[in-house]
């Protein structure tokens, strides 16, 4: 399987750009990694939708949650080195704490099982209303105790993450986004990853992407900076990171791949999934700092990220041995959900094996009269799909290519309402790309040529 094969990587770009196009969301960047390796990266539409600040692969963005599986990282390194112990409570380490808090072991802060607080009586820092909290701030709302019973369920916790931070400084005796940078960051070659914004004294800071609002309420988006430290919540949700970054550090977390600064066996213990998620549908479990999947399904772990108009997503796909990271910069932003579908276009363009030059042309987003389709060519057939749906690839119609008929193809497979066993043709231009294509009777359209023949017949 090669899921970054050139003809599957076009077609996900090719549905990418129909998303954003059809989503108006301002900007996405997306990557795919292995083995440490960035594969393939891309970036689309607005940095700043407001200034019209294009995105560029040199633009960084506040990437949240993930924050948290660098925070795992930093305490399993410690762990490697015998300077901690899993089962350590955290009141050997942080002082002034309620004693059920103080008790509860590292393993139980790490995998949001201590029943601690999310975020405290006052949420606001997250929705950027007021200052984001100090470790005074932090450890008095800690000094209250649980909020439920410790060790019964998964319970997230900004408030216990921020703990692994101040544990992480206490054995160090070092400020924790200086020893992470040095002693994490930098072995790993991550080099536009910062635990927090960097430090306004830097000589060339980062470019960093604007926050926006979603559409309503307003009834347009606004963008707004996100470039402010996070301070005491730095090891919970304030890492800068792209998606290039992320890609390769979620591959590296793979216990089977070369990492210079963490064991496998420490690895072994971040992606055993521990606890899984209650009333929620996704189906995931958490880990050691890493949402994964359930213990049955097809190995794979990450996380997501959502803080102020920038939401992100990383999967590192056992099926697919690739890990593919996005971020889109919008309260409403789609790399979350555009995940799955990204991943569900590598796999299918993985199973069938590079085409023959003859089917490339079939290949992008064609319209009907009002629907757009995805087209993918695979060695000896097409895959049909629906460009505008989150997973392409659901009820996907598929073309078995007509020997000794160029342009022409058989519908082996499509849903009960569609055109099997029907012809499939395409007819192309005199420099061979293809300018039509007929699925049975329905003619199918490259957008420009689409859009021109309805405002023939409609009119502007």
């Amino acid at each position: 399987m090669n899921p970054v094969a050139p003809h599957v990587i076009d077609t996900l770009d090719a549905w990418l750009r129909h998303q954003m196009l059809i989503t108006e969301q301002p900007g996405l960047s997306m990557a795919i990694a292995t083995a440490g390796q960035t594969l393939v990266r891309k970036q689309y539409g607005h940095a700043d939708l407001v200034a019209a600040e294009r995105l560029t692969s040199g633009h960084v963005f506040r990437v949240a949650s993930h924050s948290k599986s660098f925070t795992a990282a930093a305490v399993m390194q410690l762990r490697d080195r015998g300077r901690l112990r899993l089962d350590d409570p955290v009141g050997r380490f942080v002082g002034g704490l309620h004693d059920r808090v103080a008790g509860q072991p590292l393993s139980a802060l790490l995998s949001h099982s201590a029943g601690l607080t999310r975020d405290g009586t006052d949420s606001g820092q997250w929705g950027l209303r007021r200052p984001f909290k100090s470790r005074e701030e932090l450890l008095a709302e800690l000094a209250n105790g649980p909020a439920i019973r410790p060790n019964t369920r998964l319970k997230y916790s900004n408030h216990g993450y921020a703990l692994l931070g101040m544990v992480i400084e206490q054995v160090t005796g070092e400020d924790f986004a200086g020893w992470v940078a040095r002693e994490l960051l930098k072995p790993l070659g991550l080099r536009k990853t910062w635990p927090d914004v960097p430090d306004a004294a830097r000589a060339r800071p980062p470019r960093m992407a604007s926050g926006h609002s979603g559409v309503w309420p307003v009834g347009r988006r606004l963008s707004f900076d996100v470039n402010r430290p996070v301070g005491a919540l730095a090891s919970a949700g304030g890492f800068v990171s792209t998606a290039s970054d992320l890609a390769r550090f979620f591959s590296l977390l793979d216990p089977d791949a070369e990492n210079p600064v963490l064991s496998p066996e420490a690895r072994l213990e971040m992606t055993r999934p521990r606890w899984p998620e209650p009333d929620a549908s996704a189906g995931r479990w958490y880990g050691l700092g890493l949402l994964t999947a359930a213990p049955a399904c097809t190995p794979a772990f990450g996380h997501s990220g959502v803080f102020p108009g920038v939401l992100s997503r990383t999967l590192n796909h056992g099926t697919l041995g690739a890990t593919i990271s996005m971020i889109s910069n919008a309260a409403d932003g789609m790399a979350p959900v555009w995940l799955d579908g990204a991943a569900m276009i590598l796999e299918e363009g993985g199973k069938g094996g590079e085409p023959d030059a003859a089917l490339l042309p079939w290949a992008g987003v064609w319209w009907s009269d009002w629907v757009p389709f995805l087209v993918m060519p695979q060695r000896g057939r097409i895959l049909v799909g629906q460009a505008s749906a989150p997973m392409p690839f659901t009820d996907r119609s598929e073309l078995v290519p007509v020997s000794g008929r160029p342009g022409e193809a058989r519908i082996a497979r499509a849903p009960g309402l569609g055109a099997y066993g029907e012809t499939a043709r395409l007819l192309t231009d005199a420099r061979g790309r293809g300018r039509e294509l007929w699925l049975g009777g329905t003619r199918l359209l490259p957008a420009a040529g689409a859009s021109a023949a309805l405002r023939r017949r409609f009119g502007d």
